[in-house]
């Protein structure tokens, strides 16, 4: 994909607009706002609406340009693998853009605590992490607490994934869930009491062999408290 803008944004569509949604808006494109060339509308323009309709409305053509999206919007992530993942890098890129689905965020440096990413409705606010104590451990106080959470993979994803969490801290936590997670991979999180973007530092197998869960070890990178009374204790006890 070479384009700046994605099919999705020159419908004027979200990525998990149905079939009829997308042949509305490229109608409305193309006749109302008169882009046709035969209307007096941008020849250019009007094949690059045509070549996005032509991939949104073939369900093969699209979900191959969905897996291509996603492959671009996590490509940080995917570098990761290879041991070149940059922590403090990443922590810097969210300010600029989601850390999640790498739409830009028009914010910079400063991100407002509440801010949240249009596209894919993921907190911007990079998470703020505890400094190292002098024998180069992060001082983590993790607090246990048991709830539902859903998480999500890629982007675009209209489901999430369900898990438990098992405790949370300030700089991240440990869920179960049935599905195993590759480790530096980038995840949406959204809990009773959060809702965050997150890295996989470690993925465990537990369970029987017949009936297998997974520990998922989270290191945040954008956090957003659904209570700020207190920071954690008052939500987390």
């Amino acid at each position: 994909m070479t384009e700046k803008r994605t099919y999705y944004e020159i419908l004027h569509v979200q990525p998990d607009a149905p079939k009829e949604i997308i042949q509305s808006s490229y109608r409305t494109l193309m006749q109302q706002l008169n882009v046709h060339p035969d209307r007096g509308g941008d020849s250019k323009q009007a094949a690059l609406i045509n070549r996005a309709y032509a991939v949104l409305t073939d369900d093969t053509k699209r979900r191959e340009y969905d897996r291509e999206l996603v492959a671009e919007l996590h490509e940080p992530a995917s570098t990761a693998s290879t041991g070149s993942y940059d922590t403090d890098e990443v922590w810097k890129r969210a300010g600029n853009a989601c850390a999640f689905c790498g739409a830009a965020s028009g914010f910079g440096e400063f991100v407002p605590k509440d801010a949240f990413c249009k596209t894919c409705k993921s907190p911007l606010c990079p998470a703020e992490h505890t400094r190292l104590d002098e024998t180069g451990q992060r001082k983590m106080t993790r607090i246990g607490k048991r709830s539902r959470l859903s998480y999500f993979t890629r982007w675009p994803q209209l489901r999430g994934e369900n898990g438990t969490t098992e405790n949370i801290s300030q700089d991240g936590m440990l869920f179960v869930t049935n599905k195993r997670l590759p480790e530096q991979s980038i995840i949406k999180i959204n809990g009773t009491q959060l809702l965050a973007v997150g890295r996989v530092v470690h993925c465990r197998q537990t369970g029987s062999l017949f009936d297998p869960s997974w520990h998922i070890g989270i290191e945040f990178v954008t956090l957003h408290l659904r209570s700020s009374r207190g920071l954690f204790v008052s939500d987390l006890t």
